[in-house]
């Protein structure tokens, strides 16, 4: 099997690092290109980062296609742009967050999503109801860092993840936390 993985953002250095992680848990067999955007938004902050994203992805997705690909992840949790990549693919084309809310739902009754910021929540609301999880969803919370705050900081970065999807089990009820 043959996959593109894009981040969606322009920073090398975090498409390095979910390189570093993906080899590590791929297939033998499975031929992997992590790739990004050479312009665009070094990190997806808000909905105007995502439709310039999306924008400098498309391209990529559309490379996918023609060099015999047989899918393509977008690797951003908003998955910036997921519908124009599916409209324009006539190959598997599969969104994180797409994937992450799903699985979600059918781990437990209900889950909460941790996302960098307050000003996401919204966003985030939206994309669950886009995927019609809305009876699934606990809570949408912000861990108040933004998502080059996360990537730089690891251990403070998994230590804020801890605090907060605890709140949102002993607050909200939330049985899986995305």
């Amino acid at each position: 099997m043959k996959i593109m993985v894009i981040n969606p953002n322009s920073s090398e250095e975090m498409t390095h690092h979910l390189e570093k992680e993906l080899m590590q848990i791929k297939r033998a067999d499975t031929e992997l290109s992590v790739v990004c955007p050479s312009t665009g938004p070094i990190s997806i902050e808000s909905n105007y980062d995502a439709v310039i994203a999306a924008s400098c992805m498309l391209p990529l997705v559309r490379e996918a296609n023609t060099k015999g690909y047989d899918a393509v992840i977008i690797a951003c949790f908003s998955d910036p742009g997921i519908e124009a990549a599916k409209e324009i693919s006539d190959i598997l084309v599969v969104g994180i967050q797409e994937v992450s809310l799903h699985v979600a739902a059918m781990l437990g009754a209900k889950f909460t999503i941790l996302t960098p910021m307050e000003k996401r929540i919204p966003a985030k609301e939206y994309e669950v109801r886009r995927y019609k999880l809305e009876q699934a969803l606990a809570s949408v919370r912000p861990l108040g860092m933004t998502v080059a705050e996360t990537d730089a900081n690891p251990a403070k970065t998994k230590a804020r993840i801890l605090e907060v999807a605890k709140k949102a089990v002993e607050e909200d009820g939330a049985e899986v936390i995305v």
